[in-house]
């Protein structure tokens, strides 16, 4: 993670670590106040150990001095898994945050969303998933911050009660499976207006919250590209 104080003239340095960091929020009360998220669900952390059994990872990590000192996040907060891909703060109260917690090569079990009110300190689980489904994004309406969403692999749930309780759709749109979401983006105009972009889904949108979806991405499929084979002759083909 890096940090510029002029504008992204320079910048320093401010963590490294052993997980990937994927989403950086800083609180709009206190810019001293930083929060990271790491990991995601096809890279393993550095201090995993796969064959022995430990999937590693670190967490959600807090600074309070702008970057200068770290703490970790984690299980002695609430927070049982540790590869984190998307945190999104809540739009009128930034000591609420939703977490996406997903798995990487080895299932922790701890799969799901996490929230915590009172600025990381305690976490807890909001929903909880199948085994072997990982969490990979997670989003909070701007214009009704009651209305939350949380994405996994061609599934979507929403929440319209503040994460109390969740509701499950298929993400898939007419000739197109959304895949593996790697962020979600909400209309501040509509809460019901919804964007996810996915490995091998590209993007796809919804306007009656995530019930159904058509596709978004033309021009730009995102789509995984197997093979190309050249035809004998000239090779224009």
């Amino acid at each position: 993670v890096y940090k510029s104080t002029d504008g992204a003239e320079n910048w320093a340095r401010i963590w490294e670590g052993e997980n990937l960091a994927r989403y950086v929020w800083v609180d709009p009360r206190d810019s001293e106040r930083i929060y990271v998220s790491t990991g995601i669900f096809d890279r393993d952390a550095a201090n995993s150990d796969i064959p022995n059994g430990v999937p590693g990872g670190v967490g959600i990590l807090r600074s309070d001095d702008g970057g200068k000192t770290w703490e970790v996040l984690g299980a002695k907060n609430g927070l049982r898994g540790l590869y984190v891909p998307s945190l999104f703060m809540h739009p009128e109260d930034p000591d609420i945050l939703l977490a996406a917690v997903t798995s990487p090569a080895l299932s922790t079990g701890e799969e799901g969303v996490y929230v915590t009110n009172d600025g990381g300190d305690t976490w807890q689980k909001s929903l909880g998933v199948e085994s072997g489904l990982s969490m990979d994004a997670v989003e909070v309406s701007t214009s009704d911050p009651d209305v939350w969403y949380a994405a996994s692999e061609n599934v979507i749930f929403r929440s319209e009660n503040a994460g109390q309780t969740w509701q499950q759709y298929r993400m898939v749109a007419p000739d197109r499976v959304a895949g593996m979401p790697i962020d979600l983006q909400v209309d501040p105009r509509d809460p019901y207006r919804i964007f996810v972009n996915s490995y091998n889904g590209g993007n796809l949108m919804s306007t009656d919250g995530g019930e159904t979806w058509q596709d978004a991405s033309h021009g730009y499929t995102g789509l995984r590209v197997h093979a190309i084979g050249v035809a004998p002759g000239a090779g224009q083909t």
